[in-house]
């Protein structure tokens, strides 16, 4: 249980990390897609804006008891095992999300598509720290 919640620590760090990056990325690789974030449908300089951070760490936690139940289904090295609960991940959560995203707000296809990569990306980073800590 103890490497259990050391992974879940860890990999709230590094989610964290990995969101503060892509933040300060996005305007200097994807400028377009970064201009989306000045439409209406996203609130600039809102106290709500903190979730953005808290997101991580929920997540590791979350992914982490998912991890504890049912890394015995994932086979092969530590690398393949975490980009397949990324994988997985993606596929059960960040695909439906996604689809429901987009039918009902007002933005485009290629944010959807970058928040979907970035979804996948942190589930499969977190599966990496999982399978490597907690095999």
């Amino acid at each position: 249980m103890k490497k259990h919640l050391v992974a879940a620590a860890i990999s709230s760090v590094v989610l964290v990390a990995f969101a503060y990056i892509a933040l300060l990325l996005l305007p200097v690789v994807f400028p377009g897609l970064a201009e989306s974030y000045y439409e209406p449908t996203f609130r600039a300089g809102s106290s709500e804006e903190i979730l953005f951070f808290v997101h991580p760490v929920i997540l590791s936690f979350l992914l982490s008891w998912f991890w504890y139940r049912f890394k015995g289904q994932f086979e092969g090295s530590f690398v393949f095992r975490g980009i397949e609960l990324g994988a997985v991940y993606g596929l059960v959560a960040i695909v439906p999300a996604m689809m429901i995203n987009y039918s009902v707000l007002n933005i485009t296809l290629p944010l959807v598509m970058a928040w979907l990569a970035y979804g996948i990306l942190q589930g499969i980073i977190a599966g990496v720290i999982f399978a490597k800590i907690d095999p």
